[in-house]
């Protein structure tokens, strides 16, 4: 199948180029209006005399009609329990009626001009969306390729249209009872705030604020107090931060506080004048704050929050009232994220991605996020043939991951395998085996770490070319090593 869908490319280059433009153009849009536009973007890469579109409705279980192009007329709207959109929308692979004089059910609302009928799900995370069904006046009218093209063009349809109902209208900005950020729109700025960071060399932090038996205090003075007292929290943290600071009520009694520009020393301050805010009350609960800087710490938004999660669950297990940072206890916080696997039809570069690669994929594009490297690779070994071949690359020159292979022993790759230990150097020419001078690392920043599950050897990642241009650390390399645990867990769970 990886095969097939591989040639695809090269036999269709330009329809699947197409299918990368699709998300742009749909989320530029409303969602009435991404239902309008769908019959003309799918129309790019496949025929068609007739398309309809149709929106699922979870309320009412059903299909509902949403547009229809090619045809004239009026298409009365009816619920559908049956017939080919509906038995689109339960499959994860197109339905096709390449001759509809052979097929008895129930075709709308299409009539019976229509020779062939192709009928594909549209589907984010698991989640059903809608169908887009397409008809033809020619028997045998679509290929294996259009069934292909058809299902990734739902696929991404589908993650758009969900996306256009997430966006958060101004009522959605702000929790209710306190007024700061919800979390969708908090973790927008913090993506912002870390890109820009990450551009201009300049440190942000977040702060993870816990009230300390919060519980308690609902239950001995009630919810509406709790209340109040969340919302004259909300406030007196506020009142600490600057005005291009942010805060968001993370959870029932938890806080996130985005510092711009500030590094470590800095949200130290910022956290510690918060608690003697809050301290002034005696009515008040105590806080348990964990503090996490980018980059010192990490360089991804998510992973960012969850270190400082973690180093405030450390300070709850030291009796809470305390600030604390990131430590090395604090690493599985980086690796987390990694043990719930993404879903067929995760956003990638290509057209053909396996689960495997997918997650393989966001494994990497997370790492090297952390670490700020800009060139990166996931081997893995084909046993047959004894060979680590590239599986995954961020940056790496397309005919080197198609052309180069590494036998088990040889180069950085090999050796790493095969001893089960990560190589890396402040200076790859102190290794002692050969990096391969033909990939151009242009830095002295090199790490090779094996993936391995007990003696089971699956494969290495390589790390390069740091965008900060330091060599990695003891630390880092127990960042990679965990990343490589994880990585081989998973692999084989899915096998």
């Amino acid at each position: 199948m990886r095969l097939l869908r591989e040639e695809l490319v090269s036999r269709r280059p330009e329809e699947v180029n197409f299918l990368f433009e699709i998300e742009p153009i749909l989320l530029s849009r409303d969602e009435e209006g991404a239902y309008l536009i769908l019959p003309f973007l799918i129309g790019e890469i496949i025929d068609y005399d007739l398309c309809a579109v149709f929106s699922w409705d979870s309320d009412e279980e059903g299909l509902t009609l949403r547009t229809i192009e090619g045809g004239k007329g009026i298409w009365p709207s009816k619920p559908l329990s049956n017939g080919i959109a509906a038995s689109a929308l339960q499959s994860v692979e197109p339905i096709y009626i390449p001759d509809l004089t052979r097929y008895e059910g129930d075709p709308y609302p299409f009539g019976r001009e229509m020779k062939s009928i192709l009928a594909v799900s549209m589907r984010s995370y698991g989640y059903p969306v809608g169908v887009i069904q397409v008809g033809s006046k020619r028997t045998n009218a679509y290929s294996d390729d259009d069934l292909e093209l058809a299902r990734i063009f739902g696929v991404k349809a589908a993650h758009s249209i969900l996306h256009l109902r997430q966006i958060p209208t101004p009522s959605d900005y702000f929790d209710p009872i306190t007024r700061t950020y919800r979390y969708p729109v908090f973790l927008d700025h913090l993506r912002k705030e870390i890109n820009f960071s990450r551009r201009n060399k300049i440190p942000a932090s977040l702060i993870y604020i816990d009230l300390d038996r919060f519980d308690e205090f609902n239950r001995s003075y009630g919810y509406k107090v709790g209340d109040r007292i969340l919302r004259e929290i909300a406030s007196k943290i506020m009142e600490s931060i600057r005005a291009e600071d942010s805060v968001c009520r993370y959870g029932g009694d938890e806080f996130l506080v985005l510092l711009t520009k500030a590094d470590r020393d800095g949200a130290i301050r910022v956290a510690r004048r918060v608690q003697d805010r809050i301290g002034d009350e005696d009515t008040y609960p105590s806080l348990t704050i964990g503090v996490a800087t980018c980059p010192e710490d990490v360089d991804h938004p998510e992973t960012l929050v969850n270190l400082a999660r973690k180093a405030m669950e450390r300070g709850k297990e030291m009796g809470g009232n305390t600030i604390q940072t990131p430590s090395e206890s604090d690493l599985r916080g980086l690796v987390e994220l990694f043990r719930v696997k993404p879903p067929l039809g995760y956003s990638r570069t290509n057209a053909w991605d396996s689960l495997t690669d997918e997650f393989l994929w966001l494994a990497l594009t997370m790492l090297t996020q952390a670490l700020l490297v800009e060139r990166a690779s996931l081997m893995i070994l084909d046993p047959k043939e004894n060979l680590l071949k590239f599986e995954v690359t961020k940056n790496l020159d397309e005919s080197v991951r198609r052309k180069v292979k590494v036998r088990m022993g040889e180069g950085i790759a090999g050796r790493a395998l095969l001893e089960g230990k990560a190589i890396w150097a402040d200076d790859i020419m102190r290794v002692g085996v050969s990096a391969g001078n033909g990939r151009g690392y242009r830095s002295n920043s090199f790490i090779c770490a094996p993936i391995l599950k007990g003696e089971l050897r699956i494969g290495v990642i390589n790390l390069t070319d740091r965008s900060n241009g330091r060599p990695f650390s003891e630390h880092e390399e127990r960042i990679v090593e965990e990343f490589a645990a994880v990585i081989a867990e998973t692999m084989t769970d899915m096998r």
